[in-house]
């Protein structure tokens, strides 16, 4: 994997952020990191956490359907968004804890984090949904 994955996962969680947020627009100095790193690439280091921040509260748990999971917090010190890709029943998936950057403001709203599983269905001919998004939960692991 070279850092145009890296740069894919990254503006994945990025826009799931930015989707969720009622209070970013992604064009935040804090976000110009992230951005100059999806547009040009570059060292992951800065955006790519070591140890996972984030815990399906069932460990292991592979769902019967395949999916993707995503999740994003504002915590006190930024942006923190966590990607799990094809999750299914045979596998659980790649995880990545993604730093996003940094609001501006330690104030904290209500509605900060989300989780979601968007799974996959198999489609019909013609039909342009293939798949469900569902609420998840996940919890964050404190360092």
């Amino acid at each position: 994997m070279n850092d145009h994955y890296f740069r894919a996962v990254a503006k994945i969680a990025f826009h799931y952020y930015l989707t969720h947020s009622l209070r970013a627009q992604g064009d935040e100095a804090g976000f110009d990191g992230l951005r100059n790193f999806i547009l040009r690439g570059g060292d992951i280091a800065p955006f790519f956490e070591g140890p996972r921040r984030f815990v399906h509260l069932r460990p292991n748990w592979v769902p019967t359907r395949w999916c993707h999971i995503l999740a994003a917090v504002e915590e006190p010190r930024g942006v923190v968004a966590y990607v799990c890709l094809f999750r299914g029943p045979s596998w659980t998936g790649r995880e990545y804890t993604v730093w996003l950057g940094d609001l501006g403001s330690r104030i904290l709203v209500p509605e900060t984090s989300w989780a979601h599983a968007y799974y996959y269905e198999p489609g019909k001919a013609g039909e342009t949904k293939v798949g469900a998004v569902q609420r998840t939960s996940l919890r964050r692991v404190h360092r």
